[in-house]
């Protein structure tokens, strides 16, 4: 409905032509632009790799570290545990002594024997 209240110009075609001719991108810049900028996001694409692989390395390390000192721990608990279950049947042994002897009840050496068989 509005073409028909418009008079035919050839000026509006004129103003976009000039447009395009003033705006339109020559191709050798654009493609030129368009390499600078792959060549740029790669070296920021190596950077990034680079700083993933050392914070890689750090954080390996750090776990590594760290289960290390949970082994040593473990293995450390497991020998003290050894021992002190080795320390109570001396301990167990020593109590069936006393009782042999008449020092201690009958009711006293179960309830340390019991006692240390607990901590075993």
């Amino acid at each position: 409905q509005f073409y028909d209240a418009v008079e035919w110009t050839p000026y509006p075609v004129l103003v976009i032509k000039e447009f395009q001719r003033r705006f339109q991108p020559n191709d050798d810049e654009f493609v030129d632009k368009l390499l600078e900028s792959v060549g740029e996001a790669k070296k920021k694409g190596q950077k990034i790799g680079k700083l993933a692989k050392i914070r890689g390395l750090k954080l390996s390390k750090q776990v590594k570290a760290e289960a290390k000192k949970t082994v040593s721990k473990k293995i450390t608990n497991a020998k003290r545990m050894i021992r002190s279950s080795e320390d109570n049947v001396e301990l167990i042994k020593k109590l069936g002594e006393l009782k042999k002897a008449g020092i201690i009840s009958s009711k006293e050496f179960q309830a340390k024997k019991k006692q240390l068989l607990d901590k075993i």
